[in-house]
């Protein structure tokens, strides 16, 4: 929500020359006070403006006032952004006013003085004109604040709209003051459904014509008044059948009796009709009058007389106990305008309250609004800013209090010109402020920053005038009102810490009001005072700051001079000032004084054809002095320029100001000289009437002229124009691409105009450092602001761009690496490889690493399973996470499998015990099922023979095949024991001519393996020769007593 306070149209400039010696730029820098009053600048070679600040607010709220959302919303006639008038809103318990939205003469409008009406939550109302158009019509989204223009009026619909629209029987009716088939206003509606417009009436003169009062209806009939036409073009009240458009009227006014021009709404209270007419009557300054519904018995109850009870009654009366209450809009004893109340009978009009500049002043023609048992109005003046209040007012008890000032806390209507120091730029505001008596500011040249340095509160001053005043590194001013005496004080204002102190309180008998700025003679400020002194006229007086001694120098008599604005000009020794008025033809002097001896002289008296009324004082070029006058001269006395010797003697008129379009009329400014020329303003004339700046040369010649357009504002007033330097900008263009973490290192290369180095600069060397003046290293990731600067020199400003430059993260990848291991084995510890590093950093640069994990567990089956990352941080690295394989591989078994051999085939059966190391189960196969078959692990002996039993063991889900082994089975009938044969040692083994037995042998047989008998040997001894036996492997059987051994031998060659 914007607060209200925005741009404002210019009334009054006061200048400073800024002037660039290289680039020879002549450039004015000023104030203005039009509607609040802004900074502006004009280069006067190319004419372009440029707006520094501004101060602009709501002013003159004219609209009724409409209760909504807590808020009371409404129009002002003047103000926002082209002081064409705004809606605002204000809130009644807190005073805070918002401008909600700013008309534009050249776009919706311009004086919205209606107010506003509620239709479907939405607010509709009537502008009074638009640049190419007579008028609009608008509607208004207090939501949203977006206003839209449903109707540009023209002519043949109705010029100027006037009053609140009326919303009855599904469509919003309105006037207009003029247009329509004979320029006499009309009658219209608009259908809020689709905005179609509708032409109801159109006033003739005879008929009445010319109406500002709105509508209203009564026993469902429209009823009105119009301020002309009738029998005696005093105006009439009219009814209107809303159903066949038929106007009727029912009385028309006579100035002498009934009154005359009738501007409020007709209200119905008491079964009659109430109006007021605005002029008229016993004293000419209106009437309050009844009729009944049906036209008859038309009867004033009151004339109203100025002093008395008020003048210019206007707005709807308002019904409340018993009483009809209104306002007039001017009257009373302060002639600011009165509230009144009369009972309903027409008897007993009684003044409740008399208005004031403090109160508010001159009631609009918007009617009250009765909330409870409080009437809430506008006024459009007066109030701190004198730009109008709103109010409220209690019946009852007569309570009476603002609610909202108009006014402007960054203070307006800056009359003074603006000095420069500490490389700052100061001025003043004539009013606005908290207290709204003024204030002091600052202006930064080079940022336009604008900031208040000190408010008035009347106490120590109010309403400073013109501009400050340097001396020795302080600023002088002072104030036209306030201090003690209310006649203004004495200030300083150090610039290096914005100190302020009032030296001295004026007093009206020696000097009050002073308006001109202070000169410097004889180590003492000199002035002039508008006011004050013994004949009341002025006086010129002086400050001594050494000694804070005020001295009256001179004081006016009316004969010498009277009103004195101007500043004070040293020349040939002497300090030389004007009077406004005063001298023998009453139009105003040139004087002088010595400062040294205090002698007062007139040296010249105005007239009017030679010019009158000067507003400023002199500044001396080309050896003579230069004025203006603000009325005067032969062009139908709208001012003149003049210069006079610096011997006061052969004063000559050099122009004679008109109020035409490419002239000027009404100069009030001071004059600057600039070189060969003097420059200066005019108030009025030149384009639209807005006034001009204008230049002339030092010889009177080559008079050319500037004129003020609308967006800079209107009427140049009272100001100094200065010379100051400004420097000229550097432009630095400045950019870089995106970066990765990992670039290379780059070179910064802002383009720039002036030529002077540029320095670099990083806001976080801890991501990006800058070394060798512009080569800058990547040292981490995120946003860094990068700025070029070039420092201020004697022509340019400092010079600043700036990028904003985003370091992505690199891109990392972590990888789990695959790993294998075998069933029944421990879950290993998992390796991670990272792919992405750069500037050589490892594993050790992460703030965390990733971690990797299986789903895996010791007992899983053999198998494939993901080893998965999870976590990882860094600051300078985006990692991904890839995942890996664990791969459980089967397990590898072995067989261990023994066998009785050789076995007795009376036996019959063995049993198997061969075991895998994977504990599963093994099976047995025989190589001779004849000899030896086998069902699980049982072996049935059949016959006798050598066969191999095979074990084997096939693996499973985690377990390899395990290698079979094979073991050789004798079968026997040697002992018929039918028990196992134990085994015994020989070597060597395989042998070829003898084996050696182990232990001695009661006897030897020696077998083949298929169990056939070769040979015998009894007690053979320990060495046996074996050399008789083929190669091949034999089976030999050892007794030993009753016991039996064996061992198998392998015969080699």
């Amino acid at each position: 929500m914007r607060q209200a306070a925005k741009v404002f149209s210019l009334l009054s400039v006061s200048f400073t020359f800024i002037i660039s010696s290289q680039a020879q730029k002549q450039e004015l820098i000023g104030t203005t006070i039009g509607n609040g009053g802004s900074i502006i600048s004009l280069e006067v070679d190319t004419q372009d403006w440029t707006t520094w600040a501004t101060f602009d607010h709501p002013q003159d709220p004219q609209g009724t006032l409409l209760a909504y959302d807590g808020w009371f919303w409404s129009t002002s006639a003047v103000g926002g952004d082209r002081n064409s008038g705004t809606i605002y809103r204000f809130h009644p318990d807190s005073g805070v006013v918002e401008e909600v939205h700013s008309f534009d003469l050249f776009w919706d409008g311009n004086a919205p003085i209606g107010g506003l009406t509620m239709v479907n939550g939405l607010m509709w109302g009537t502008a009074s004109n638009r640049v190419g158009n007579t008028g609009t019509v608008f509607v208004f989204d207090p939501a949203s604040f977006q206003l839209k223009v449903v109707r540009y009026l023209n002519e043949a619909d109705g010029e100027t709209p006037r009053g609140e629209l009326l919303w009855y029987n599904d469509l919003l009716w309105g006037i207009t003051s003029s247009g329509g088939s004979s320029d006499e206003g009309v009658i219209y509606t608009i259908d809020p459904s689709d905005s179609s417009f509708a032409l109801v009436h159109e006033f003739d003169g005879v008929l009445g014509g010319r109406p500002i009062a709105g509508l209203s209806v009564v026993d469902d009939m429209i009823w009105g008044a119009t301020t002309d036409g009738g029998a005696t073009d005093d105006g009439v009240v009219f009814t209107l059948d809303p159903l066949d458009h038929t106007l009727s009227v029912i009385h028309e006014f006579e100035s002498e009796t009934t009154g005359a021009t009738p501007y409020g709404t007709i209200t119905s209270s008491n079964s009659r009709l109430w109006g007021t007419t605005f002029v008229g009557g016993d004293f000419s300054d209106g009437t309050l009058y009844s009729l009944l519904p049906d036209g008859s018995d038309f009867t004033v109850h009151h004339h109203f007389n100025e002093f008395a009870d008020g003048d210019n009654p206007r707005g709807r009366l308002i019904d409340y106990d018993g009483k009809l209450w209104g306002l007039t809009w001017k009257g009373g004893s302060e002639e600011a305008g009165t509230l009144y109340s009369i009972d309903t009978t027409g008897e007993n009009l009684q003044i409740q309250l008399e208005f004031n500049e403090s109160t508010g002043s001159s009631p609009s023609n918007a009617a009250m609004l009765l909330v409870g048992d409080t009437l809430h109005g506008v006024l459009s003046d007066g109030g701190s800013a004198s730009a109008g209040v709103t109010f409220r007012y209690i019946p009852n008890s007569s309570q009476f209090a603002i609610t909202a000032n108009f006014d402007n806390p960054q203070g307006s209507q800056p009359y003074g010109g603006l000095v420069q120091a500490n490389d700052l730029l100061w001025g003043t505001m004539f009013s606005g402020g908290q207290s709204g008596k003024g204030l002091l500011y600052s202006l930064d040249l080079e940022s336009k920053a604008y900031t208040i340095v000190h408010q008035f509160d009347g106490t120590d001053g109010a309403n400073p005038w013109t501009e400050l005043f340097l001396q020795e590194g302080i600023l002088y001013g002072h104030t036209s009102k306030g201090g003690d005496f209310d006649a203004g004080v004495l200030f300083t204002l150090n610039p290096a810490d914005g100190e302020f102190s009032v030296i001295h309180h004026l007093i009206d008998t020696l000097a009050a009001e002073p308006h001109g700025a202070f000169a410097w003679a004889e180590d003492e400020l000199w002035a002039t005072a508008s006011a004050g002194g013994s004949s009341g006229d002025g006086a010129v007086f002086s400050f001594n700051p050494a000694t804070s001694t005020f001295t009256q120098r001179y004081a006016f008599d009316g004969t010498t001079g009277k009103l004195s604005h101007s500043r004070l000009t040293h020349s040939q020794g002497l300090l030389w000032g004007t009077t406004q008025e005063g001298g023998d033809n009453g139009d105003g002097v040139i004087f002088t004084i010595n400062p040294s001896k205090s002698d007062f002289q007139v040296v010249h008296h105005f007239d009017d054809q030679q010019g009158r009324d000067p507003f400023s004082g002199l500044v001396e070029a080309n050896g003579k002095l230069w004025g203006l006058t603000r009325n005067g001269g032969t062009e139908d006395f709208f001012g003149a320029l003049y210069s006079i010797d610096t011997d006061g003697t052969h004063y000559t008129k050099i122009h004679d100001f008109d109020l035409d379009e490419t002239n000027g009329a009404y100069p009030y400014s001071e004059l600057t000289v600039l070189g060969d020329s003097i420059w200066g303003t005019t108030r009025n004339a030149g384009m639209d009437g807005r006034g001009n700046f204008f230049s002339v040369d030092n010889t009177g010649n080559n008079l050319k002229f500037y004129a003020v357009t609308q967006d800079e504002g209107t009427e140049p007033y009272h100001a100094t124009l200065l010379p100051i330097f400004t420097k000229d900008d550097q432009l630095i263009s400045f950019g870089v691409d995106d970066k990765v973490y990992g670039d290379a290192p780059f070179v910064l290369d802002a383009s720039e105009l002036s030529g002077n180095p540029i320095l670099y600069s990083s806001s976080n060397p801890s991501i990006l450092s800058i070394s060798q003046d512009t080569l800058a290293t990547i040292l981490g990731t995120g946003e860094v602001t990068l700025t070029a600067t070039q420092a201020a020199t004697e022509v340019y400003r400092e010079g600043m761009d700036e990028t904003t430059l985003i370091i992505e993260r690199a891109s990392l990848t972590a990888t789990a690496q695959d790993t294998t291991t075998t069933y029944g084995s421990a879950i290993p510890t998992f390796s991670i490889v990272y792919e992405g590093f750069v500037y050589e950093e490892t594993e050790s640069t992460l703030n965390s690493a990733p971690t990797a994990s299986t789903t895996a567990t010791a007992a899983s089956d053999a198998g494939s399973y993901p080893i998965t990352l999870k976590g990882g941080e860094a600051d300078n690295y985006l990692i991904t996470l890839a995942e890996g394989t664990f791969t459980i591989d089967k397990a590898d078994q072995t067989i261990n499998f023994s066998l009785p051999s050789p076995v007795d085939v009376l036996e019959e059966t063995i049993a198997l015990s061969a075991t895998a190391t994977s504990g599963l189960p093994v099976a047995y196969r025989s190589s001779n099922v004849a000899v030896v078959s086998i069902s699980d692990t049982t072996a049935t002996l059949l016959d006798r023979g050598q066969i191999t039993i095979t074990a084997s063991q096939a693996g499973n889900t985690n377990f390899n095949a395990a290698e079979d082994v094979t073991r050789i089975l004798v079968v026997t009938d040697v002992t018929g024991l039918g028990e196992p044969i134990p085994t015994m040692q020989v070597y060597p083994n395989p042998a070829r001519d003898y084996i050696q037995l182990t232990e001695p042998a009661d006897e030897l047989r020696w077998y083949t393996l298929e169990g056939q008998l070769l040979t015998t040997q009894a007690a053979p001894g320990l060495r046996i020769e074996i050399s008789q036996l083929p190669s091949g492997t034999y089976l030999l059987l050892m007794r030993q007593g009753e016991q039996w051994k064996y061992a198998q031998v392998q015969v080699k060659d």
